[in-house]
């Protein structure tokens, strides 16, 4: 153990670490030379001090609902964990135990330390008091000479796991050291004009004034810290750095309790935060070329704020201020198309159209009306959009938004569900987008020329049905009348809207109700929303059937027909030829 013990001597002399990682390479370097030289024990002895230093920390700032302080540093989707807690075998405990004993380096004996305050009952021998008792003076030495050398992210963790164990075991004395540090923190801060840290430095004096032991925290020590907060409030203001302006805001309201501050007081404040959004809006980090979508980004969290704290008039004038930054946005070119050039084989298009093009005019309009073929397969767009998510995930990454008329109308967050519901909607598009330019246009255009296909064949062909509506006949033969003439706006104004009401009255003729009861017994029409996402619709039209309706019809990621023509929505582009065929078909 010659080896050992040399080894041991040279790490404990290490004075100062920002990381324990510089303790964790040395153990590495010294684990591997021991198994070089058949040195099995060192080597085991060695591997004990790698995985206590390799466990990551949880830094929670003394919250009520702590869980635990160790993490593994690995864990794989197989549930392999390394280090494995759950895995330390008896020898490996008192072997930490036996260290924290004999360790001189406060570095090594915190860590130590701390592992054993959290799993040291499994089978060591010191109970929590006693580690306490090693425990926070090392982290209060540890946060000193972070503070000295000037790692205040490593100061303020040191520091916040002092206070948390000594709050948990109710300590007067390491309270009050905490405090000294604290006090000695916030002063030198001020006098640089570093405000950054008092956050969290708030964070901790708070906790302590809401314990038990508030009794410990001094008047002066709490208008310091208050008066601190605020000159960083101003601070960042004055210079523009609006996000750390809002935290400041935000940590100087929670002190409304012990500062008993005044509802007019609260009021400005939060008015503060909402006005500290709108000017991030037009500042951008005082980048030359601003961006209307940052712009509308921070209008929306400033009208999200505004509506939080009952502010109307404020979440309407961000209304119109988003609005506008989104109409901006659509005329400037800020945002960009992205195409690519693909070809089809004419022999492959001609023999997918060849079923469609034989036979008579009546016969050919029962294929098509028949054929699913034309309507996007659910199965093959869930697998093109899994493997889409697979190839790319980092596109799926951020949260994304559909712009449309100068306003946000859908916005997905990152997480999966949102990500895949996105990604559907763009690969479905992309398919039914596909199927309508190359196949039911040229269909269509194939039958006018060819066949000579009138309005009057496609009139007759809706008559044949016997679920249309005598009611809906004479405006669906204008609308096709309007299509065959060539006058698309008046057509696709028609037979939307008629699509949607021959939809309803075809299931209210086969016995479905279509109505809700509102008030007394008054039946009103259901949202074309609420109604095809009733389970009795999505059944009886099926799957694919049911999923091209809302794609075309009312989902915002989609074509969105209906809500658009409803509300006057709709572009003079978007009444064209292309989309008047779709809703014929």
């Amino acid at each position: 153990m010659e080896f050992y013990s040399s080894v041991i001597e040279e790490v404990e002399k290490i004075n100062y670490s920002k990381y324990l990682s510089e303790f964790k390479s040395k153990f590495v370097t010294f684990r591997d030379k021991a198994i070089e030289q058949g040195d099995k024990k060192a080597a085991n002895l060695f591997q004990y001090e790698i995985e206590i230093l390799s466990l990551c920390t949880k830094n929670p700032f003394v919250k009520e609902n702590y869980s635990q302080r160790f993490v593994p540093l690995y864990e794989y989707k197989d549930g392999t964990k390394w280090p494995n807690i759950e895995g330390f075998t008896e020898e490996q405990i008192n072997y930490y135990e036996e260290r924290l004993k004999v360790s001189n380096n406060v570095f090594l004996k915190s860590r130590y330390a701390d592992f054993l305050f959290e799993h040291g009952d499994k089978f060591g021998s010191l109970n929590k008091y006693q580690i306490s008792q090693i425990l926070v003076p090392s982290l209060l030495e540890i946060a000193d000479a972070h503070l000295e050398k000037g790692n205040l992210l490593q100061f303020v963790l040191s520091l916040s796991r002092a206070v948390e164990v000594s709050l948990r075991m109710q300590i007067e004395k390491f309270i009050q050291s905490s405090l000294i540090l604290l006090e000695k923190a916030i002063v030198e801060f001020e006098k640089i004009k570093n405000y950054r840290w008092i956050l969290e430095l708030s964070e901790l004096i708070r906790n302590i004034v809401n314990s038990k032991k508030s009794n410990l925290v001094t008047e002066e020590l709490k208008e310091l810290c208050f008066d601190v907060l605020n000159k960083g409030r101003i601070s960042y203001w004055e210079n523009k750095e609006f996000h750390l302006h809002r935290s400041f805001c935000e940590e100087v309201l929670k002190w409304k309790k012990i500062k008993n501050m005044s509802d007019d007081e609260v009021d400005n404040l939060l008015l503060e935060i909402g006005r500290s959004y709108e000017e991030e809006a037009l500042y951008q980090h005082g980048r030359e070329e601003k961006s209307n979508i940052v712009k509308a980004h921070f209008y929306e969290l400033a009208m999200r704020h505004y509506a939080n704290i009952g502010k109307t008039e404020k979440v309407n004038e961000m209304k119109v201020l988003i609005r506008r930054a989104y109409e901006e946005l659509e005329r400037s070119d800020e945002l960009s198309a992205f195409s690519s050039e693909f070809s089809i084989p004419t022999e492959a298009l001609e023999n997918i159209l060849k079923p469609y093009l034989e036979g008579e005019k009546k016969e050919i309009l029962d294929r098509i009306s028949k054929a699913i073929c034309f309507i996007p397969k659910l199965s093959e767009v869930e697998r093109l959009t899994r493997n889409l998510m697979e190839q790319f995930p980092l596109q799926f990454l951020v949260g994304r938004s559909v712009i449309d008329d100068g306003k946000k109308i859908d916005h997905g967050n990152s997480n999966e569900d949102d990500s895949y519901r996105f990604a559907f909607s763009q690969s479905y598009m992309l398919h039914l987008q596909f199927n309508l330019e190359l196949i039911i246009v040229n269909l269509f255009n194939r039958l006018i020329v060819d066949k000579e296909l009138s309005s009057e064949d496609v009139i007759n062909k809706l008559k044949s049905w016997p679920l249309l509506s005598p009611k809906n006949l004479p405006l669906i033969e204008v609308g096709i009348e309007a299509f065959f003439k060539g006058d698309y706006v008046s057509s696709i104004h028609i037979l939307v809207p008629q699509f949607e009401s021959t939809l309803r009255r075809m299931f209210s003729l086969a016995g479905y109700p279509t109505t809700s009861i509102k008030k007394g017994t008054a039946q009103h029409e259901e949202t074309f929303n609420e109604f095809l996402n009733r389970a009795d619709i999505k059944e009886a039209l099926g799957e694919h059937i049911h999923k091209f309706i809302q794609m075309v019809m009312v989902e915002q990621t989609g074509l969105n027909l209906r809500n658009k023509v409803a509300h006057g929505l709709i572009s003079f582009s978007e009444c064209n030829r292309s989309l008047n065929i779709l809703v014929i078909y």
